[in-house]
Formats: structure tokens, sequence, C-alpha cells
């Protein structure tokens, strides 16, 4: 499917949900949301629109500041859109918790004729696990898919930089110099520890089963750097990672200038297609990037936390 294709699907079905990207996470939990709201309006027969204007990873220009257009894309109030879970985790959390504001997470599944959605909507519907154990047909596309099949075809479609953003990813990439064949690994530092466990870096070389010595690392934390040259000194290694990044905090990068936070994710969209080309690619599903990475590059992606892809 191309993304004419995609459009004239889109565009023939009558419901409609407004989608808001750019909220309140960091990029790929915000673009990985994005992709699976699409899948679940194609399984659905909803049309999907985009609401990027005020954007957290652009404010001025929203999805087109990095992004070729890919649909309608209008304006809206963030505070008519908010993010939801799934019911299944709504009553863990509510029995855990004992917060009756959590069942606002139900609003979605009691609102019935409504012409417009919007992104809680479908937000928590489109995040159940219980998908991934399901075959989708989809009409125009004349075959059954799994979920992550049918959000790696969204995948490739959305991921198409403008044209001033695809000069400066080359441009990083061609710096590097890297060797034809090589091993692409995501190493988390930071915040991640908050969400899950750190894994030790013996982990990821323990998935390597090429004659491979070359790798390159996506990682925040420069450390990670030093102690792979440490401990693997046969290896060539190959990094965007500077020497005085010392861990991703989400906090800390929200409030960072415009033109920073705009560097910083043009040096991490380039690492992330070093990866995607990469011979093997080993992280962790567990978090965005990589599961990121399971919908773009599914036959080379390897995780060392879950056999299987998962919605994170």
């Amino acid at each position: 499917m191309n993304i004419e294709e995609y459009q004239k699907i889109n565009c023939s079905f009558r419901k409609k949900l407004i989608y808001k990207v750019g909220l309140d996470c960091g990029f790929f939990s915000e673009y990985n949301n994005m992709i699976l709201a699409m899948a679940y309006c194609l399984m659905h027969k909803i049309q999907f629109i985009l609401s990027s204007n005020n954007a957290n990873f652009d404010k001025e220009n929203g999805w087109c500041g990095f992004f070729e257009p890919f649909c309608e894309d209008v304006v809206t109030n963030k505070d008519q859109h908010y993010k939801t879970v799934n019911w299944k985790y709504m009553l863990k959390i509510l029995l855990r918790q004992k917060d009756l504001k959590i069942l606002r997470n139900i609003l979605p599944y009691i609102s019935f004729g409504k012409k417009i959605l919007y992104t809680q909507d479908v937000f928590g519907r489109s995040r159940d696990n219980g998908l991934l154990k399901k075959k989708f047909y989809i009409d125009p596309l004349k075959t059954k898919l799994s979920y992550q099949e049918l959000c790696s075809i969204l995948v490739n479609l959305t991921w198409k930089y403008n044209l001033d953003v695809k000069k400066d990813v080359h441009d990083l990439i061609s710096s590097l110099g890297l060797p034809p064949e090589y091993l692409g690994f995501h190493i988390r530092g930071g915040d991640k520890f908050l969400e899950h466990q750190i894994e030790p870096i013996e982990s990821y070389f323990a998935k390597n089963k090429t004659e491979i010595k070359n790798v390159f690392v996506l990682t925040d934390d420069f450390t990670v750097i030093s102690d792979i040259k440490r401990k693997y000194p046969d290896y060539s290694v190959y990094t965007l990672c500077e020497e005085s990044e010392h861990g991703y905090f989400h906090g800390d990068f929200m409030n960072q200038d415009e033109v920073y936070k705009r560097y910083k994710l043009i040096r991490l969209f380039a690492s992330i297609d070093i990866l995607a080309n990469s011979k093997l690619f080993v992280g962790t599903f567990s978090s965005n990037p990589g599961m990121y990475m399971g919908m773009r590059a599914p036959s080379t992606s390897k995780s060392i936390d879950f056999d299987n892809w998962i919605i994170w």
C-alpha cells in the first residue's frame, strides 16, 4: 500500500477520529501510539485525522516540522484530548489505587453514536495486547494481517522526512563512515529504570550469532560506549551519542529550547535509520525505540526482554 492508496482508503470512511500527536510524552511514545491508532481506525473503518498543532516535538510546525504530510492535519485544543488505558488495565489500577478519577478511562467504551471521535476514544482500545493474538482482514488490502504487520505498513507509509530533515539526517549518517555490514544496538539509560529494569550490556552481545564485529549503538549515556569498548575491544563501535550525555530524562529535555530539542531529535532520527539498516538490531521491546523497530524492521529485530513484539 502506498500513500495515495492509504489516503483513498482513509478518506472513504464516514466516521472520523481526530488524533492528537505530541501531547506529553517522548517522541517515539507519541509516534508509536499514533501508529496504533491508525491501525485501529483501518480495522474499524474510521477516518484518521491528525492534529499536530502545538506538538511537544515542534510547537510551531507540528508533524510537518519533520515529516511529509500523510493525511488531513487540523487544529484542535489540547484540552479536547487525553490518553486512556484499556479496560482490563483500568480495572487493575482501580482496585489498586481506589481512585474514582480512573473511571474516565471507561467513557470511550460507553459513548455511542459519536460522529467525531477524539484521541481518548481509541487510545486505550488500540493498546489492548489482546490484539496481538488476532488476524485482521483489511478489505482494500485483500489479505489478513497481524496487528504488527499492519503497523509495519503504516510505519513505512508515514516515516518520510521533509526535505530539510532528510538532508540533515543524510549528512549525519554519512559523517560516521559506517561499514557495509554492522550490528545495531539500542541501550537505554536515563529514566528508563522507572519503567523497566536496565539490561546488562552482555545480554546484547549474546544475541550476536554472526561474525560481524562492527556495532552502531543508540544510547543516551556515553558510559555505555566506554563500557563496550572496554569489555569488547575486538569490536569497532560507532555512535552519535556525545561524551557529555549521561542519560535521557524526559522532563529535563522538555525544558530545553526548541533549537536544542530539534538538534537532538534529528540525531535520534539518524540513529534510528542506522539501526533500521543494520544486519541485526538488538534492543528491548519494552522501550519505545525497540517497539518502533519491531514494526519498521520486524525480520531483523531481536529483543532481550521479550521473545515477541509487544505493545509498550
